[in-house]
């Protein structure tokens, strides 16, 4: 909790603090403005490092990481540039409760897609660049698994599961890039979501729900960008 809210801070003081004026333009190159412009980036996500919103009553938090989970293309203005993301991700999941009164098991796995869709600032300029965003976010995933055990008071069990899980939000986001030549680009990211989400479809033990997270993603984003059409 203590590095969401530090970081939540940074994120607030970078946004509201005001920005220089006159600065290059993010697509320019080095620091001759006679360098021509290259408006267009698409960047490959390398590696994702994120919070999900479902640990079935987990007592901590599940972090699930994703290699080459997507794509991501901007396009830079003067001022602004206007960003537009999709990832898929698939991973397997285990968790295990064992409560002498309650033991439980969950065997499961998910995919999920994410369309993400907003606006990019630098406020810092050169090779090596620090940049804010805000996203809109929004996510569907799918869940199926086997959830077994038993309790003090319940004979043991085993259910099939499947259930899926719809949000929506922003998210606000701190990046640093590194650009050593012309057409590449190096960056990796680090942002909070606020995000509605709610689920359908439960079954067995988990019932439906619907509320209002905060997701702390470490890692965002980590990609490899080029740089094109002038």
């Amino acid at each position: 909790m203590k590095l969401r809210n530090n970081l939540l801070s940074l994120l607030a003081f970078l946004f509201v603090t005001p920005l220089a004026e006159g600065q290059m333009c993010p697509c320019k190159f080095g620091r001759d403005d006679s360098i021509k412009s290259l408006r267009y980036e698409i960047g490959i996500n390398g590696l994702s490092y994120n919070e999900q919103l479902v640990n079935f009553n987990s007592n901590a938090s599940y972090f699930q990481k994703s290699y080459l989970p997507g794509i991501k293309l901007k396009r830079h203005f003067n001022n602004f540039s206007a960003r537009l993301g999709f990832d898929y991700t698939e991973s397997k999941y285990q968790f295990e409760t064992n409560e002498v009164m309650n033991w439980n098991k969950n065997n499961g796995s998910n995919y999920s897609k994410t369309l993400k869709l907003g606006i990019e600032k630098t406020v810092l300029h050169n090779y090596f660049q620090l940049f804010i965003a805000a996203d809109l976010v929004l996510l569907n995933s799918n869940y199926s698994g086997i959830t077994e055990g038993r309790g003090d008071i319940a004979p043991y069990y085993k259910y099939p599961y499947n259930f899926k899980l719809n949000a929506i939000g922003i998210s606000p986001v701190l990046g640093f890039k590194y650009r050593p030549i012309e057409r590449l680009s190096i960056s990796i990211e680090t942002s909070l979501s606020i995000l509605y989400w709610q689920t359908k479809g439960n079954q067995a033990l988990y019932r439906n729900e619907s509320s209002t997270s905060l997701v702390l993603n470490p890692v965002g984003l980590l990609s490899l960008n080029y740089h094109l059409l002038r």
